[in-house]
């Protein structure tokens, strides 16, 4: 057989390119095609950039491609196989087969054997095995496969595709007249029997690095002994020394090491910064980067870390890992969007599409108005449904026609009431729309329906335009679909399900490697092998990583491997694993020109020493003790401060710490633009961290323009809430991060009732019951009809709040909550009963006067049906202060020396937060202004003064816990304070508000927490860093004023 080949024994370097590719090769009659063929994909793009970057003439007419990729093109010219999609498909059909045997008797073998523990990875692993999206299969080998698994690839298309058939008859191809293949030998010989085809149609030079790989191809060829060239390249004497000595039991010991080096690092990101820090020397030596290589093997998690190190010390990179297209922003917006429905319409995947910059439809609503997403997104944050299309589209149809009445306790409708009502008329439509569109995949189709359908989803979702400025990424979600149009064309058809089981499958796809020229390239060991490179760095040479022999569970047996092997498949031969390997090896050790580094992490994160890979120990068990240069690091900051600095950050640091403790002597004029901040950021952290006056970088507001600002916003016309001040004496900056500047946490609705929701709920329901039992004769808390009037107040205020709901399980879950209500609260009458009891002796006992009684704040009294709520002033003229609040209940009675009253406040928590304590030190100020309140405005010219202050833990055992005045001895009989007594309090309080006010308008908001324990609960704990700057000895003093 006459086959037209070369033999070429030559790296791929750029003093070679005039051997490899000859002028010879243009034919007279006309510039020809010339196809270079490579066995990775990474090879392919470095040979292009080595073509372009040289002089050869004809360069223009060189294209680069896989053997793969060209084996499919050219044994499928009709239709272009993507064997990425059949692996999707041969999954989605055994997703498919094992669903349907749940629920059925197994009868046959297969079935038995497709419901067994396991199977499914098996098979799975069986197909990673074979490696049938990379390499050609024949329709004898395919037989000799397990019949289940031989189904499977038939019904998946693979036995209808050509490629697994090539070694039938085929028409003429139409093919270059040059094609040049280089690269892995191994891959290569897997396709010997298409190269061999192509060699008896047009002219093939095959570059070999290795002797052995030439007298293959030598033999495959039938070549005289004069065609194979001599073996040009070399290798310096350590190799030499390696080659013969490595991985014998007892190998002789050459006492020099030239050329290889290793790194003992700290950790995974410890072993990245040193490889960065080395490279860096390289290139500051005038190595180019694209001589580096990092190579990994089997460890294509590492090359991210890797990568962005680099980037940080600014190391001109690429990573010839493919990655795939769920790592495509636009590809995973996409997945998350067509996963709606599925999941429920959660409103944290609506939320999450409407803030999206891939979701630009042409719809009017969006068009017109570019707010409105941001609207649209708060309605349904406002109306608090957690998920459900019916309850959102029930909700926007109630507040478009008639908004939900507010209740007595509620605020009174305004501005906030009829802007959602506007939104929610506005925003009917484009929801609608959205709805539609997200619900409108085929119930049953076939793939060729399904990816018409997609497309359209995505145009009208304008992912398309979103991508415009952003070609590399367009090319990706070009590259994606057209993956769908690859698919079998079959007239089967598939549910939705299915279909979207498929399109996760298919983003999992790889995408081609984002190479480019003059960068170290990150890639896998195995490809490195045959690229020529100046420096080779060889990372994760961990324990367990060099021999790496672990075999996957798979339907094959020992035997069945061997056979395999034998007729064809691209399986290595079981038995030669460590073989393998160990060859690996030794090329890897022999690819550079100039030296290896190996590198390992020493240490793992907790400090706990690591072993270096098997091969490593044997590598320097052929030198001398401590001849390997080696480069060995502790922890990270191990001489951060003193090395020598190649990135930034490490340049910032080390400035820094030389100027910690000298900073009016620091020259900062080295660096420009960085050094001033630099400057800056030394400023602050001297005076927030190692000052103790309270300044502008601890929370003081020095700008007369903010401090003017927080004047008005603070000024007479402010309407203060006891807990607002409360707040700012907890801490200052809190109230600063949450009152001034109105910073919230965005708190998503969730299928729970929330505790201020099930409170209110109470709060009106005790107050209808006190109503309710006041307009009738005496009713003792201990009967029966005191319990059912309980419990039907509690049930209609539940009830209340599940009808604003347009959400099933809400309502359900409303109904739930009543019952735990009625459980927890079976003790109110008998705790109230217990409060009346200390009374029985005096001349009265304290009734509810008023129940969820408002001042400074529009709320009606559920007893008074009083709307007017005056605020509570304190102080006159530019000093005056505005309060007011809700106060939950107010009980009173006259005794023979003047009127008294309790202020009650409900909790349905535990009372461990609440002590007298905090009220005799005024940390907690709600309840003592709540009296002052009552005093000042319910009780006018009446005399009156508060008998005391007390929480009432309805779901706790305890029931009413004064908390002022603090009784002498629990149990005790209340002793109600006198007038003088409560004066003298009264105007302790009134300075303290004062005092505390005065320092909001000023803008003094120290990071000065009270009581430090709460910080861990605080969402501002982030902005203050409280936690770096703990141990401060603050000079701030904020206490209220003394008796």
């Amino acid at each position: 057989m006459n086959y037209r080949v070369k033999l070429v024994s030559l790296k791929v370097e750029p003093a070679n390119l005039a051997k490899i590719l000859p002028e010879s090769m243009i034919r007279t009659q006309g510039v020809g095609e010339i196809v270079w063929l490579s066995s990775h994909v990474s090879q392919c793009g470095y040979n292009l950039q080595l073509v372009q970057s040289s002089e050869i003439v004809f360069r223009e007419h060189i294209s680069f491609q896989s053997i793969e990729e060209y084996a499919h093109k050219v044994l499928n010219p009709a239709r272009p196989l993507d064997l990425a999609g059949f692996r999707s498909v041969f999954k989605l059909l055994l997703n498919a087969a094992l669903r349907s045997l749940s629920g059925r008797k197994q009868n046959s073998s297969n079935d038995r054997q497709m419901a067994s523990p396991g199977f499914a990875q098996a098979v799975s692993q069986t197909f990673d095995l074979l490696d049938l999206n990379s390499h050609p299969i024949s329709i004898p080998c395919l037989d000799l496969l397990p019949p289940v698994y031989r189904r499977l690839l038939e019904q998946s298309g693979y036995r209808d595709a050509r490629i697994f058939n090539w070694k039938g008859p085929l028409e003429k191809p139409n093919l270059p007249c040059e094609l040049v293949v280089d690269g892995d030998s191994a891959v290569a010989m897997r396709w010997e029997g298409f190269i061999g085809f192509l060699a008896q149609n047009t002219n093939l030079t095959l570059v070999c690095r290795e002797r052995d790989q030439a007298l293959f191809w030598a033999r495959k060829f039938s070549l005289p002994e004069s065609a194979i060239p001599a073996s040009k390249l070399k290798v310096s004497k350590t190799i030499a020394h390696v080659n013969s000595q490595l991985f014998k039991s007892d190998p002789k010991k050459l006492n020099s090491a030239k050329g290889i080096e290793l790194i003992q690092a700290p950790a995974e990101l410890g072993e990245a910064r040193l490889i960065a820090r080395r490279i860096a020397q390289l290139i500051e030596k005038s190595v180019a980067p694209e001589r580096i290589l990092i190579g990994l093997h089997k460890q294509p998690g590492k090359a991210d870390l890797i990568l962005s190190t680099l980037r940080q010390y600014s190391i001109p990179v690429s990573s010839l890992y493919c990655g795939n297209y769920q790592r495509v922003p636009a590809i995973r917006a996409l997945l998350n969007f067509l996963n709606i429905p599925a999941a429920g319409w959660q409103f944290r995947q609506i939320a999450m599409l409407l803030r999206s910059n891939f979701f630009r439809p042409e719809w009017e609503e969006i068009s017109s108005e570019r707010k409105f997403l941001r609207e649209a997104e708060l309605f349904l944050r406002y109306l608090g449904e957690p998920s459900g299309r019916e309850a959102f589209e029930q909700g926007l149809q109630t507040w478009s026609v008639s908004p939900p009445q507010p209740l007595e306790d509620e605020e009174m409708e305004g501005y906030e009431r009829t802007r959602m009502q506007s939104i929610a008329t506005r925003s009917q439509s484009f929801f609608r729309n959205l709805f539609d569109l997200l619900d409108s995949a085929p119930r049953q189709a076939t793939f060729a329906e399904y990816a018409n359908w997609l497309q359209r989803f995505a145009r009208e979702f304008g992912f398309e335009k979103a991508l415009l400025p952003h070609p590399a990424e367009l090319e990706k979600w070009h590259a994606f679909f057209e993956i769908f149009q690859q698919l079998p064309k079959t007239t089967r058809t598939w549910n939705k399900t299915e279909f979207f089981e498929l399109i996760s499958e298919l983003a999992n796809c790889s995408t081609s490697p984002e190479t480019t020229a003059q960068t170290v390239r990150i890639l896998e060991a195995n490809e490195a092998v045959h690229l020529d490179c100046d420096y080779l760095f060889l990372a994760g040479l961990a324990e367990g990583s060099f021999p790496n022999l672990n075999r996957t569970k798979t339907l094959l047996n020992h035997e069945q491997l061997k056979q395999l092997a034998s007729e064809g498949a691209p399986l290595p031969e079981p038995d030669t694993d460590l073989e393998v390997e160990q060859d690996l090896f030794r090329r890897l050790l022999a690819t550079p020109k100039k030296g290896v580094i190996l590198s390992y992490p020493a240490l793992d994160n907790s400090g706990q020493p690591l072993l270096p890979a098997t091969f490593v120990g044997n590598l320097l068990d052929c030198f001398e003790p401590e001849v390997v240069e080696t480069t060995a690091q502790s922890m990270l900051l191990s001489g951060f401060f003193e090395s020598t600095p190649y990135a930034n950050f490490e340049r910032r640091c080390q400035f820094v710490a030389r100027s910690r403790s000298r900073i009016d002597k620091v020259d900062w004029s080295w660096g420009g633009r960085t050094s001033q901040t630099l400057q800056r950021a030394a400023v602050m952290a001297e005076s927030r961290f190692r000052s103790k006056n309270h300044n502008e970088y601890d929370g003081m507001i020095a700008s007369p323009k903010v401090t003017s600002k927080l004047e008005k916003k603070f000024g007479n016309s402010k309407i203060f809430s006891p807990t607002a001040l409360e707040r700012y004496v907890s801490c200052p900056f809190r109230f600063w991060m949450q009152d001034a500047l109105g910073f919230r946490e965005l708190e998503e609705p969730n299928e729970d009732i929330e505790v201020w929701q099930r409170g209110m709920a109470f709060h009106r329901a005790i107050a209808r019951l006190h109503r309710t039992i006041l307009s009738k004769t005496a009713v003792d808390p201990k009967s029966e009809e005191f319990r059912k009037h309980l419990q039907s107040e509690l049930n209609r205020a539940i009830l209340e709040n599940a009808s604003k709901s347009a959400s099933l399980f809400t309502r359900k879950l409303w109904e739930l909550e009543g019952n735990r209500l009625l459980r927890l609260t079976r003790n109110y009458g008998t705790q109230w009963a217990e409060f009346q009891s200390g009374w029985m002796k005096s001349t009265g006992v304290p009734q509810p006067l008023y129940l969820e009684r408002a001042f400074g704040t529009r709320r009606i009294d559920l007893l008074s049906n009083d709307t007017e709520n005056p605020p509570l002033s304190i102080g006159t003229g530019e000093a005056a202060i505005k309060l007011g609040g809700v106060i939950d209940r107010v009980d009173s009675v006259q005794l023979s020396d003047g009127l008294v009253f309790w202020v009650i406040d409900y909790k349905t928590g535990t009372p461990n937060h609440y002590t007298p304590k905090m009220f005799e030190s005024m940390e907690r100020l709600q309840l003592t202004l709540y009296a002052l309140a009552a005093q000042t405005l319910f009780f006018q010219n009446q005399n009156a003064r508060p008998l005391g202050l007390a929480y009432w833990f309805v779901a706790h055992h305890e029931g009413l816990k004064t908390v002022f005045p603090k009784q002498k001895k629990k149990g005790s009989d209340p002793v109600p304070m006198s007038l003088e007594e409560w004066n003298q309090y009264r105007k302790r309080l009134e300075n303290w508000v004062g005092e505390i006010v005065k320092r909001i308008r000023s803008g003094l908001f120290p990071l000065a927490p009270r009581n430090k324990e709460n910080c861990s609960h605080c969402p501002y704990s982030q902005s203050c860093r409280i936690s770096e700057s703990r141990d401060r000895k603050e000079d701030w003093k904020f206490d209220p004023p003394e008796t």
